[in-house]
């Protein structure tokens, strides 16, 4: 059965259609607490995966390393820093932070966004942080979503959370 928290993350980003799965993360630690879409806890299978290895290929372009990926632990550097080397890991799955922004005003209070785009299935993740929050919104083109509106309910949500003193 869904949580409080699931049901609120489906309704502000899944049910418009801006995102196809979205969640929310303590700021502290990055670690999820909800996500959507609700319905099987499908949400869960696009924001979320234990640690697990990767071959992460090295400067010189050609020697691969195995590297242990903690997904919680990137989100935190994106959300702190912006950038990740390597990228950002979102259920298992690559994207690269290629855009980001501090201190962005909203009526209830500042957020720090940041985009982290997805080149297989075309899309990416919008992901803004509050005092001690972090939402994350997932869209991909060929469910007939965008980027801007995607942010945009990144951003309406973010308000709402700050306003309810999240």
């Amino acid at each position: 059965m869904a949580g409080e928290w699931d049901t609120v993350v489906q309704q502000w980003l899944v049910d418009p259609g801006s995102c196809y799965a979205g969640g929310i993360a303590n700021k502290a630690d990055c670690v999820y607490y909800a996500a959507a879409p609700v319905a099987g806890e499908e949400g869960w299978g696009h924001i979320y995966s234990d640690p697990h290895e990767i071959q992460q290929l090295q400067e010189d372009g050609e020697t691969k390393v195995p590297v242990t990926v903690t997904e919680s632990a990137l989100l935190l550097q994106c959300v702190e820093e912006g950038r990740v080397a390597g990228g950002l890991w979102i259920g298992k799955k690559n994207f690269k932070c290629v855009q980001q922004e501090d201190n962005v005003e909203l009526e209830a209070g500042s957020v720090n966004w940041r985009f982290a785009a997805i080149s297989e299935p075309k899309g990416g993740a919008h992901i803004v942080s509050t005092g001690s929050t972090v939402v994350v919104g997932m869209y991909q083109e060929d469910k007939s979503q965008s980027s801007g509106n995607c942010k945009n309910a990144v951003m309406a949500f973010a308000e709402y959370l700050l306003g309810a003193g999240y």
